[in-house]
């Protein structure tokens, strides 16, 4: 068994109908990070609401590897206005929280329409999901963690609602 060089590597082309909607992260590298995992996983819109960050930082860059390319991108000042935008173009999106509420469901347990496109939001690195969007939601989901800490890194947490997501849609 040998590694395969990048060059080597070829995977299949394929673009899943889920939007991100980031609800006031601010990390340059954290939505870096999104930006190449939504790459990888077929992701081609991220709405970027309530946050300050640069685009053009040189730590969101080097974290994306160029992936900031193939996604569209769009700014808002306020998530739900984003929410409106999004439900305005397909009214049976499906507006989903990446956030523990007294309500949200195991991730495992997320039973998706596959005849309806997806909004998972990501809340901020302090404070997650604000209230309100929380109100707008159609759900929430959540990672089951079996430590101490409460929250783990946004990325991260995406990287995890995205392959089961796209486990569920292929």
């Amino acid at each position: 068994m040998a590694q395969l060089s990048h060059e080597q590597t070829q995977f299949e082309s394929k673009q899943f109908p889920i939007s991100i909607v980031t609800d006031g992260l601010q990390s340059p590298a954290n939505i870096g990070g999104i930006l190449r995992l939504m790459e990888a996983f077929g992701v081609g819109e991220l709405f970027l609401c309530e946050s300050a960050v640069d685009l053009n930082s040189s730590r969101l860059k080097r974290t994306a590897r160029s992936a900031e390319r193939a996604i569209t991108i769009h700014s808002f000042d306020t998530t739900l206005n984003a929410l409106e935008h999004i439900t305005n173009k397909a009214p049976n999106t499906q507006i989903i929280a990446l956030e523990i509420t007294t309500n949200s469901i195991p991730l495992a347990q997320l039973v998706l329409d596959s005849s309806a496109p997806i909004a998972l939001i990501l809340g901020g690195e302090s404070q997650g999901v604000s209230p309100e969007v929380l109100a707008r939601c159609h759900l929430a989901t959540h990672i089951p963690m079996y430590g101490n800490n409460s929250s783990m890194n946004v990325a991260q947490a995406t990287a995890i609602a995205l392959y089961s997501i796209n486990r569920q849609l292929l």
